[in-house]
């Protein structure tokens, strides 16, 4: 629908206290934690009448909108997983602001007095730098991995590349596979009748697609999500995580994801699953493989080192055809992902963009304007 825009991912959330109900972040930032906005002000009516006066008679407790302001602070600052960073402020004027007495009841009244610069010191980034630090999802690397050339110009050139609809068939499948895996986390895993109207409410339509072009999307998302459920439906009740956020620092850059799914293994160890809509590669001949494989390597290396997780396998589904590709996790494979990772962050680093030539048949968006490619550049298989 016309106005009506998808949030960015994996950007900073401002929200009002009502519209955080129900939510969790891993840090949550209050500003203006002060008597008069944090409880606010009571607004008191022009001809207000006395409690005694009322039908209801007097209030159950002595002061309802300190009450209700109370609830209020206890929302905000429940939303926080790990971190809660409190703004407030020593001063008072003539809206009575100061240190709000919310404060004082959490913390007690001298850790408020007593609270210096010092504390801020301790909290503070201890980097010698100024510089931020380099920020990498997937999505970019894996421009990198089809071919340097192509991460240039879409991550350092941030040129527009058109929307393909193959990656917009990717996203609503994988919309959809979050609301099942998160019924699963509630303990109730959807039948196969319910996938048509969960889709449908998943879907988000592209203008540009004919009517019929969109059927078939949809009819071919709801065959993918059928046989995905009919098969490993079962398996569902040991999900215990879905599309979870991750990032670690690796070499001065920061590497960001989000894991599609996991799963208790054994143990205190987890499965790791990707989804692809996609069939699976063909060995040798497939240059997808070699980005399947980091990516799952990133994420992994993401639930070890920022999430805490014990990792055991990793699992690659591709709903295209219905195949399961399974890889047990191991030191080995844990030293070659990070030696992979840092030298493509080193070619970063360094502006090294050599282009990959076996990607040149694959290249739609950048081969008008990229001096490396030809036509001539073979086929691959």
């Amino acid at each position: 629908m016309d106005g009506i825009t998808n949030p960015v991912k994996d950007a900073v959330q401002i929200m009002s206290i009502h519209q955080s109900k129900g939510l969790e972040f891993p840090v949550v930032v209050m500003g203006s934690v002060v008597n008069g906005r944090l409880p606010s002000s009571p607004h008191m009516e022009p001809f207000e009448i006395p409690y005694h006066l009322r039908a209801s008679g007097l209030p159950e407790v002595e002061d309802p909108h300190l009450v209700d302001e109370r609830k209020l602070f206890y929302v905000a600052a429940t939303r926080a997983r790990d971190l809660l960073i409190i703004g407030t402020s020593d001063t008072k004027n003539e809206s009575g602001e100061g240190h709000s007495i919310f404060l004082k009841e959490m913390l007690g009244k001298n850790q408020i007095e007593d609270s210096t610069q010092s504390y801020i010191e301790n909290a503070e980034s201890k980097q010698h730098s100024n510089a931020a630090m380099a920020r990498h999802s997937f999505s970019d690397l894996s421009y990198f991995l089809e071919c340097p050339m192509r991460y240039k110009y879409a991550v350092v050139y941030n040129l527009h590349i058109p929307w393909r609809e193959a990656m917009g068939f990717g996203d609503n499948v994988h919309r959809v596979m979050e609301a099942l895996h998160n019924q699963a986390l509630q303990g109730r895993v959807p039948t196969v009748e319910e996938i048509p109207g969960i889709v449908a409410e998943k879907w988000i339509n592209r203008n540009f697609i004919r009517p019929d072009e969109e059927k078939e999307l949809i009819g071919a998302a709801i065959k993918q999500i059928h046989r995905y459920l009919i098969n490993h439906g079962r398996a569902l009740f040991s999900v215990i995580g879905a599309e979870t956020p991750f990032s670690f620092d690796l070499e001065g850059h920061t590497v960001l994801g989000k894991i599609d799914l996991m799963k208790r293994h054994s143990g205190d160890s987890i499965e790791l699953v990707d989804f692809k809509t996609s069939k699976m590669p063909v060995p040798g001949k497939d240059i997808r493989k070699e980005n399947i494989d980091l990516q799952l390597d990133i994420y992994t290396l993401g639930a070890e080192k920022a999430l805490h997780l014990k990792v055991a396998n990793t699992a690659t589904h591709f709903l295209g055809d219905g195949n399961l590709v399974m890889n047990a996790w191991s030191p080995g494979r844990r030293a070659q992902a990070l030696m992979k990772l840092t030298g493509i962050l080193n070619c970063i680093d360094e502006g090294r963009y050599n282009p990959n030539f076996s990607y040149c048949a694959y290249c739609l968006e950048f081969r008008a304007i990229c001096p490396h490619w030809t036509a001539d550049k073979p086929e691959m298989g």
